[in-house]
């Protein structure tokens, strides 16, 4: 599942997961780990259509998805309708050039933080305090984008054991986590890793 993605294939609402060898994502990457246990991804983008995506990137962008033809990626589809995936792409549209939430990174270091330190005596479950706390605005990051913007332009809930996840609470890695659930039904449809330069 490692050939060239056909831009005709990717449909609005489809979600990817990527890294890269830059500094930031290697740092992500690491604080997630500590987070989770183990992370595979830095970023998290919604795909639009026609060849393009909306991410948040120091600040809310559109960008063409070949972006990523590079970087490690996988891509994968909910279930919308084709008038939820219209939705969603408008909705995602609307947010492009708002602000990054920048200031959430300092909960996201403590629920890390705090996560590791449980882990040393077995407790396993990540802790997402710190970021539901420090998460009051609407000013998201990358994955917590994405998750909104399904909640609000969609009748699809992300799930977790059955109950709605909070946007507020989702970093790349653990949208993974929730993509991979059977309950959430998703399905992988592209994987790329990252080509030797």
């Amino acid at each position: 599942m490692d050939s060239k993605m056909s831009l005709n294939t990717l449909k609005a609402g489809d979600i990817g997961l990527s890294k890269n060898d830059r500094w930031l994502s290697k740092v992500i990457i690491w604080m997630e780990s500590r987070w989770t246990g183990k992370a595979n991804f830095s970023h998290v983008y919604a795909v639009i259509g026609d060849g393009f995506i909306v991410e948040a990137i120091s600040k809310i962008k559109k960008n063409r998805f070949v972006k990523y033809d590079n970087q490690a990626t996988d891509i994968y589809r909910i279930p919308l309708s084709d008038k939820e995936r219209e939705s969603f792409r408008v909705c995602m549209l609307n947010r492009v050039g708002g602000a990054y939430g920048w200031f959430k990174y300092p909960g996201f270091v403590l629920d890390a933080t705090f996560s590791g330190f449980k882990r040393l005596f077995g407790f396993k479950k990540p802790c997402f305090l710190f970021s539901k706390v420090m998460g009051f605005s609407n000013i998201p990051v990358c994955s917590q984008l994405v998750v909104w913007g399904v909640h609000e332009a969609t009748s699809y809930r992300f799930k977790d054991m059955g109950n709605e996840v909070n946007w507020r609470s989702v970093n790349p890695d653990r949208f993974e986590d929730l993509l991979k659930r059977t309950e959430n039904k998703a399905e992988l449809i592209y994987s790329h890793k990252r080509s030797k330069a």
